[in-house]
């Protein structure tokens, strides 16, 4: 799963590699509950940082092949949560690819 975040600008914040290890497990969750159960994430880790509003893409690959991409600009929702739906998203929602089961 590749992750990029992005601002109004384009240029965002530095996220560090703590941070990027976060937002992946994130998405992986949030995908696997989507996917699994039919639920939302509710449940995110308390990061000053990622609780930041943000916009990002989420690319899903499997067998290095994409597999889904769905990505949201800057919003007022925390980074943490944008990550979340687009991983969704991502998994269920681009046309292009039949909806990730589990």
């Amino acid at each position: 799963m590749l992750l990029k975040r992005m601002t109004e600008n384009g240029i965002g914040p530095r996220i560090t590699k703590r941070e990027k290890v976060l937002l992946l497990d994130v998405a992986r969750r949030a995908l696997t509950l989507a996917v699994t159960k039919g639920a939302i994430l509710e449940d995110f880790p308390a990061h000053e940082v990622l609780a930041e509003p943000g916009g990002a893409f989420v690319t899903l690959h499997r067998r290095g092949r994409l597999r889904g991409c769905v990505g949201q600009f800057a919003t007022d929702l925390a980074l943490l949560e944008v990550v979340a739906r687009c991983a969704i998203a991502a998994s269920q929602d681009d046309p292009r690819f039949p909806p990730v089961t589990a």
